[in-house]
């Protein structure tokens, strides 16, 4: 489970890397199982009453969180099929999940052990078939470079028009909390459509990538304005749509390959 669990965080985590607090994640949820075969080894005795609950509990916790990154970021997700196939695998770990608590705690508890392995190998078979067939492309987060037709279709020129009017001439952009869905309301189309439009005829796989290309360049034109040294950059970035600094950093590192501090302090250096 703690590897389905990686497995998910390496899918539908924007920016996923794997950093030293998931090895500790992976030490505290193994110990106890590790614990459990020790005994069933005879090289220990017994274990309290209490500690096939907590097995079963560190379980679901790790379970709750990938079901809860799993789901967070569908609403951002514009590739239709990792949108689709988000909900699969909460259905599939949900199964797994159930299947071991409900089997293993309460119908056999005394093959407890068996019963999880045996719960999680749907899973793992599922996945393995279903990462075999996937397109890469469809996992990659943030902008990839498409080819546009040289002469859209009326319909999708029409939606291109609205779409830059209400993003560029207006600057939705710099609203905090935007939305695909709100976004298309105002644009008079459904969610589904301007999600398919801005992934295939503008390549971006996600919402947040697109709308943060529009603020981050024009942060950068503020940043590069010596009148506005003075304003901190926080400030800046929630006066451009972001909701706290993290995000921002993240996104626009991704952009820039530097810090907006170390933005700024290049623009003071050159300006010296």
């Amino acid at each position: 489970m703690f590897f389905l669990w990686l497995l998910a965080l390496s899918l539908f985590e924007k920016d996923f890397r794997l950093r030293f607090w998931h090895v500790i994640v992976g030490i505290i949820y193994s110990t106890p199982i590790f614990m459990e075969r020790l005994v069933l080894s005879g090289f220990i005795d017994s274990l309290p009453s209490w500690w096939a609950i907590l097995v079963n509990g560190l379980h679901i916790l790790l379970v709750i969180h990938m079901l809860i990154t799993t789901l967070m970021g569908r609403t951002d997700d514009l590739v239709e099929k990792r949108r689709k196939s988000r909900i699969y695998l909460v259905l599939m770990v949900a199964f797994s999940a159930i299947s071991a608590t409900i089997l293993g705690s309460i119908f056999f508890s005394q093959y407890q052990p068996t019963v999880h392995v045996m719960s999680i190998w749907p899973a793992i078979v599922w996945i393995s078939f279903w990462v075999s067939s996937i397109n890469e492309d469809a996992f990659r987060f943030g902008h990839t470079k498409v080819e546009l037709s040289d002469s859209l279709s009326s319909r999708d020129l029409e939606l291109q028009n609205r779409l830059n009017k209400e993003v560029i001439e207006n600057q939705c952009f710099l609203e905090n909390n935007l939305s695909i869905e709100l976004l298309a309301k105002r644009l008079g189309v459904s969610a589904y459509r301007l999600r398919g439009f801005i992934n295939k005829t503008l390549g971006h796989t996600n919402f947040s990538t697109y709308i943060n290309t529009y603020r981050i360049e024009l942060i950068k034109q503020t940043l590069s304005n010596p009148d506005n040294r003075h304003i901190p950059i926080l400030t800046i970035a929630m006066n451009h749509g972001f909701n706290s600094i993290s995000p921002f950093n993240r996104a626009f590192k991704q952009s820039e390959s530097m810090t907006p501090k170390e933005f700024r302090h290049n623009l003071a250096t050159q300006t010296l």
